[in-house]
């Protein structure tokens, strides 16, 4: 018996799932798994993720360009987008943000990008999921900066020090915490003893990034409960039922479009 959890990023539109998708779907519930969040990184991903969260009543979606799928030169066209926001079933602006990992994709452009659809979500009021790799004080200064103070949403995958997340937490975002926390060679266990639950959320980024025991295999939705269950023995101040509804209520206190009470009279 698992509690409810929700994965809050995930990408099961990728190629990879294409020949067990369904089977995703069904071992997701069975590890408990009520809610997904699946992003857009592009125009044609973020349809996919749409079309997911219309055929999947615990599926969601999030439409956006991701930092480096930014890769031509002119104005994006935002408009499909926009138009794909409007539905009910996405609940959040994503994936962006900024990455100086790779090279495809200049800073400028990226920080264009990001602005730009900064002040879209802004202006449909959705919140954010926000992707930064070894780009924690640029993408801190661009979420801080006056337009922007009414965004809020997720810092996805959180890779900074506990200063920067602190940061974070002070513009009134939630710190993402993926299968890295259950590595043995990661910081993150260190920077999540000293943040407070209400601050805290629980994802895969499937296919990426799978938790130990299945570190360097195919992530999954289902495996959010390998991070879940580090998360609780590192805070090791909550039983985990208490702690999933903590979570599910951080999520749902953002994302005001997913609109589903804490299932606790029931387990997967």
């Amino acid at each position: 018996m698992f509690p409810p959890l929700i994965d809050t990023h995930c990408h099961i539109d990728v190629r990879q799932f294409d020949q067990d998708r369904d089977q995703l779907m069904v071992r997701a519930a069975e590890g408990g798994v009520r809610a997904m969040l699946t992003l857009g990184t592009d125009l044609l991903s973020s349809g996919r993720s749409l079309e997911l969260a219309d055929a999947h009543d615990s599926v969601y979606a999030a439409v956006g360009l991701h930092p480096n799928d930014a890769i031509d030169d002119g104005p994006v066209d935002w408009w499909p987008y926009q138009e794909m926001a409007d539905h009910s079933r996405v609940i959040c602006w994503g994936e962006i943000g900024l990455d100086n990992h790779w090279d495809t994709v200049s800073p400028d452009r990226q920080q264009r990008v990001f602005r730009d659809q900064l002040a879209i979500a802004r202006d449909m009021q959705l919140p954010i999921a926000v992707h930064i790799r070894k780009a924690h004080p640029e993408s801190l200064a661009i979420l801080s900066e006056p337009p922007f103070k009414d965004v809020t949403g997720i810092l996805h995958c959180w890779s900074g020090d506990l200063d920067e997340a602190k940061k974070g937490i002070d513009l009134g975002y939630l710190i993402g915490i993926g299968g890295p926390v259950t590595y043995n060679k990661s910081t993150l266990p260190q920077i999540v003893a000293e943040l407070p639950w209400d601050v805290l959320v629980v994802e895969t980024d499937s296919p990426y990034l799978a938790p130990v025991p299945r570190r360097g295999k195919r992530n999954e939705p289902a495996l959010v409960r390998h991070t879940f269950d580090r998360l609780v023995e590192i805070k090791g101040d909550l039983d985990p039922d208490i702690a999933a509804e903590r979570l599910w209520n951080n999520f749902r206190r953002i994302f005001t479009r997913f609109d589903v009470e804490y299932p606790s009279a029931a387990r997967a």
